[in-house]
């Protein structure tokens, strides 16, 4: 009496492991590229909020500084308000140093400029830099240097 002997062949299970593998080739690079959009808008996200304090702080004052108090003397640092989202999952969120945002508040008006970034915190592999600025305008960079930086999409006022 024979059995039948139930079960997969070596040949089949071949051909399930290199379709497995081609759909994950095909799958990774996609959702690597979707989670690293997402943690840029939410990195944006938090800017945009962070920013629209800085207006609330503006119709308060009459300007970006803490409390409304300009620096005591000329050479000493622009104190700004404190922002509630100082980070994210995977970016921490600052004002940039005077000058870093296309020398914008190296003009001496920094009671009516500001600029706010969102570096990578180093827990992904994400390059990229997110910037903001009082007219709510988003650039984003390739890299800290914001050498390469273009136009990111801005909120709806």
């Amino acid at each position: 009496m024979f059995r039948s002997q139930r079960g997969f062949t070596l040949t089949e299970l071949m051909i399930t492991v290199a379709v497995l593998a081609i759909l994950a080739a095909i799958a990774i690079p996609s959702f690597t590229s979707f989670t690293r959009k997402a943690h840029l808008r939410t990195a944006q996200a938090a800017l945009v909020e962070n920013a629209y304090e800085m207006e609330q702080n503006y119709m308060r004052y009459h300007n970006f500084f803490k409390d409304g108090k300009p620096p005591t003397s000329s050479g000493s640092t622009v104190e700004r308000p404190n922002i509630t989202n100082q980070r994210t999952d995977h970016f921490n969120i600052s004002f940039a140093n005077d000058g870093a945002c296309e020398g914008r508040a190296a003009d001496g008006d920094a009671a009516n400029r500001y600029c706010m970034k969102a570096v990578p915190n180093g827990k992904t592999g994400e390059k990229r830099v997110l910037i903001i600025n009082e007219k709510l305008e988003i650039m984003l960079c390739e890299d800290d240097t914001t050498t390469s930086c273009r136009y990111h999409d801005s909120p709806k006022k």
